[in-house]
């Protein structure tokens, strides 16, 4: 009976060898860098100051452009009298549904919220996002009541694009 496999052992780790040294010298394609190291508001967001009867919120981004499939940091500063026990949120679509994106936010200080974001691409090279914010305030509140899990919910839009 002949044996095929001594014939092709030599053949195959040859080819084999050569497909896996072509594929080792690939490098994914860079992405323009708009990453900027202060946060800022983006010259198109809807608001970049945020009025409550709770207080102020800025909305800061640490980019000057949003891509998709890029990550990116949201930074939420609270300027008020009250203490914020915690801040969440999340994105949606604003125009095109695209399921609601969680905020993981950490306090970077007493004010200061850090969440770091990644956008799922869509078919258009353009699209509106939708950031809802909700603040939870402890303490007294501006009528000077006492509250527990007294809340204060808003949002801004911005743009991001495939390009």
């Amino acid at each position: 009976m002949y044996k095929i496999f001594p014939v092709l052992s030599p053949v195959f780790i040859l080819m084999f060898s050569f497909v896996f040294s072509l594929l080792a010298g690939c490098q994914p394609a860079d992405k323009k860098s708009h990453v900027k190291v202060e946060p800022q508001c983006l010259a198109q967001q809807s608001e970049c100051v945020v009025r409550t009867p709770g207080g102020d919120f800025r909305v800061l981004f640490n980019a000057d452009k949003v891509l998709t499939e890029t990550p990116f940091e949201v930074t939420v500063e609270y300027q008020g009298k009250q203490s914020v026990k915690n801040i969440s949120g999340y994105l949606e679509g604003r125009d095109m549904f695209m399921g609601k994106i969680p905020l993981f936010l950490t306090g970077q200080s007493e004010h200061q919220y850090l969440a770091e974001v990644m956008l799922g691409s869509c078919a258009q090279p353009s699209m509106i996002w939708r950031l809802w914010l909700t603040a939870e305030f402890a303490g007294q509140v501006a009528d000077g009541e006492s509250h527990s899990g007294n809340k204060q919910q808003f949002f801004i839009d911005f743009p991001s694009s495939n390009e």
